[in-house]
């Protein structure tokens, strides 16, 4: 991570909550197909703090 950041706690609080998911599948041991995504899990986060609790 770059030091000369603005606010490199708030850069790596930010960090951390990014997911890389690989999702493989195999039919008798062959690769057929490979999956990626990318969770942003800063947004489930905000949008959670946003729901009022009954």
């Amino acid at each position: 991570m770059n030091p000369d950041l603005p606010n490199p706690e708030k850069e790596k609080k930010y960090r951390k909550n990014l997911l890389d998911i690989e999702i493989k599948n195999y039919r008798f041991g062959n690769l057929l197909s490979r999956q990626y995504f990318d969770i942003n899990m800063n947004r489930v986060r905000e949008s959670e703090s946003s729901i009022p609790e009954a």
